[in-house]
């Protein structure tokens, strides 16, 4: 874990600034991994879920109890890359939520394509639930953002398109096909990506794509799995940012 995540699925807040961890997970880290005890403490980089990250103070008192007080913390720049994903493999949407999450999603939202499985939009893995435990690891690698993806289910693409169409958000269609690939997105807004199923979109779905005035971006000429594609997509908006900025 690069951070701690003082979410109320790891910690409770006793007074203000201190919170007493509660989480297995994270009590195991802290005693058996950086082997802080009673009457020790230790200064972690934490993070507090959409308030901001920080530092804080670890302790354990008489009782065995494990602590936290935050001794300081900092606002994060916002997520403004948001995800549309086809349903896919329950393995491989662990991994997207994970991944993406530590490199900045603003918001996760699962739809059934015409060729994604079908069995694949009831598996526990897309569950407010067990989804916010993979976004809660995320968070503990993240570097930059403190804010928590928000994740969405839609029924059928058209919902989702409409959505985010409401929305003035700059939408992109990802495909090994496309004509072209990213030109000059402006990264300062937010932006939705749309990846498809493993085996590809529809005829019918590139024509609601077109229909609605989403640009086709290619990544690569290579056929990518899911968590690469979404991987190599925030690389390349990451890289078109910098350069921006180093102008």
């Amino acid at each position: 874990m690069n951070n701690i995540v003082l979410s109320p699925q790891n910690a409770k807040l006793v007074e203000h600034s201190v919170y007493r961890v509660t989480e297995i997970t994270v009590l195991n880290h802290l005693a058996n991994i950086l082997n802080l005890k009673a009457g020790q403490e230790s200064v972690l980089n934490i993070i507090v879920p959409n308030e901001g990250r920080g530092v804080g103070r670890f302790y354990v008192d008489e009782r065995g109890g494990v602590f936290v007080e935050v001794v300081e913390l900092h606002k994060t720049r916002k997520r403004n890359i948001h995800l549309a994903i086809a349903t896919t493999r329950p393995l491989m949407a662990k991994r997207v939520l994970e991944h993406a999450t530590t490199l900045g999603a603003a918001s996760f939202n699962f739809f059934p394509a015409e060729l994604s499985e079908k069995s694949y939009f009831s598996s526990k893995v897309y569950s407010d639930e067990v989804a916010s435990q993979h976004i809660q690891k995320g968070m503990a690698q993240c570097s930059e953002f403190s804010t928590v993806p928000k994740l969405m289910k839609h029924k059928k693409l058209e919902d989702l398109i409409k959505v985010y169409a409401d929305k003035s958000v700059d939408m992109y269609w990802l495909d090994k096909g496309a004509s072209n690939y990213f030109g000059e997105p402006d990264v300062n807004k937010e932006i939705i990506l749309f990846i498809g199923p493993e085996r590809g979109w529809t005829k019918r779905e590139i024509e609601v794509f077109q229909s609605s005035d989403i640009i086709g971006t290619k990544l690569s000429n290579s056929v990518m799995r899911v968590e690469f594609a979404v991987n190599a997509a925030f690389a390349q908006l990451e890289y078109i940012a910098n350069r921006r900025s180093d102008v």
